[in-house]
């Protein structure tokens, strides 16, 4: 799992919900949410994905990325079970 603080973010870029082409009604409403939390922690389990990155990393004071899919790609290449990727979760594994 990767950890980005305010700190290390990019803040020269302009990362607008709309400037993408489209609009995300949710997307506005969980921004709207975020913005009234004092600790604005955001975990992020999808595909590591720069823009994702950025774009959450300008509104979160900490940012955590753990991609989940290929956690669970390798679980079931290993033939292991597919639950064991939660435990990724809890922070066992990670170095």
């Amino acid at each position: 799992m990767t950890t980005f603080t305010a700190d290390q973010k990019n803040t020269d870029l302009n990362h607008d919900p709309g400037a993408v082409g489209y609009t995300s009604n949710a997307l506005k409403l969980f921004l709207e949410h975020l913005e009234q939390r004092p600790e604005k922690k955001l975990l992020d389990v999808g595909p590591v994905c720069q823009e994702n990155i950025r774009f959450f990393a300008s509104r979160a004071k900490k940012l955590y990325v753990c991609d989940m899919f290929i956690r669970l790609d390798r679980c079931i290449r290993k033939g292991s079970p597919v639950d064991q990727i939660w435990d990724k979760l809890d922070g066992r594994g990670f170095g």
